[in-house]
């Protein structure tokens, strides 16, 4: 019953609030959803944050896999050209990149100013943007 649930839990917050990442760490500043989780069903936290986090991988590369299906798809009914859907994928993976230099550029920032990044997630400052960081 619990396995289910955690098993719904994930599948829910995955497709609800998109597809971001979970940040549980040694302060406890797990998003309610995991707290919620772990809280009600007495569940250890790590087994909790590795189902989070099995969940999230397997959410991105089904997205991958879906994502070059539907590509071959629009290829196969002449939407696109062979060359047009290769230009889609690389454009896809240099904007993946910029978005992980983004964040490394961020936390690089945050470090040099002495800013505690992990300590402000449990302030929320994120509010609004889903679950950012991955897990600890």
């Amino acid at each position: 019953m619990i396995l289910p649930t955690l098993g719904l839990g994930a599948l829910i917050l995955t497709g609800t609030l998109g597809v971001n990442s979970v940040r549980a760490d040694e302060t406890n500043s797990n998003p309610p959803i995991i707290q919620t989780l772990i809280d009600k069903f007495g569940l250890n936290q790590e087994e909790v944050v590795e189902v989070f986090q099995q969940e999230r991988q397997q959410h991105f590369q089904n997205r991958g896999e879906n994502r070059g299906a539907g590509l071959d798809q629009a290829l196969e009914d002449g939407v696109i050209t062979a060359e047009q859907r290769q230009l889609m994928l690389d454009h896809q993976a240099e904007m993946e990149q910029e978005r992980e230099t983004r964040r490394q550029d961020h936390q690089a920032w945050a470090e040099q100013n002495g800013i505690d990044t992990e300590a402000l997630h449990s302030y929320r400052m994120n509010e609004g943007q889903g679950f950012r960081g991955g897990f600890k």
